[in-house]
């Protein structure tokens, strides 16, 4: 096992977006997020989408065509390659969730939350999810995917959660309970990420603003519970 000042080190060089694409690529992480853009994410084409915690900016890669894209990351050297790589796809910008609300962005269809809430702590979650709520129009679309903890996980999968970055790694009941206090309501499915060199537990949560309609349904029975 890593100690702590080595494990910190490795985590440094992962905030250099090249490192943490390349990580992504070899691992099957980002062939794994694609199947989860294609099979479960269901945005339509025209939507508005505002991913929070967007990182270097690959997801903008499994919206299909039409969709208004916008990424927001704390991170400026993550934000910078998003920047120059995908900029003529959609916008980027180097705020932090708590800043959302100072930004003349206007309204979404879509919220998304890709492998971030593991990064925070319960506070944290509760914060950046009343920054997803407010960003979205009446009838708005939560959507998130995180790693997770599950009774019947393999021990790999195990092992490689306790060595992320993400400190607050959850249940899938740990995550919808806390996003429940800002959304009233979330449904939550179980998901063995495809496609990865070794079988990852993730869930998918999704929650909507009261009010309005949307095509992105959460009684989608992609979404039932497994």
């Amino acid at each position: 096992m890593r100690s702590r000042p080595e494990r910190g080190r490795v985590y440094r060089i992962l905030n250099q977006p090249w490192c943490y694409s390349l990580i992504l690529g070899v691992s099957g992480a980002a062939a794994g997020r694609r199947e989860f853009f294609r099979q479960y994410a269901d945005i339509p084409p025209g939507s508005r989408v505002l991913e929070i915690g967007c990182g270097h900016g690959r997801n903008i890669e499994y919206m299909p065509e039409g969709v208004a894209y916008t990424g927001c990351d704390p991170n400026p050297r993550y934000i910078h390659y998003a920047q120059q790589r995908y900029g003529s796809l959609g916008r980027f910008l180097c705020v932090s969730a708590e800043e959302l609300a100072q930004q003349p962005l206007g309204e979404f269809d879509i919220v998304l939350i890709v492998s971030v809430l593991h990064h925070l702590n319960d506070t944290q979650v509760l914060a950046l999810a009343a920054s997803a709520r407010g960003a979205l129009r009446a009838g708005g679309l939560l959507l998130a995917w995180e790693p997770c903890w599950t009774p019947s996980q393999q021990w790999v999968d195990r092992l490689m959660l306790s060595l992320d970055r993400g400190r607050f790694v959850r249940t899938p009941d740990g995550y919808s309970m806390l996003l429940e206090k800002i959304f009233g309501s979330i449904e939550t499915r179980f998901l063995m990420t495809p496609k990865m060199l070794w079988p990852q537990s993730g869930c998918i949560l999704r929650g909507m603003t009261s009010g309005g309609t949307n095509s992105c349904s959460v009684t989608n029975p992609k979404y039932a519970p497994a």
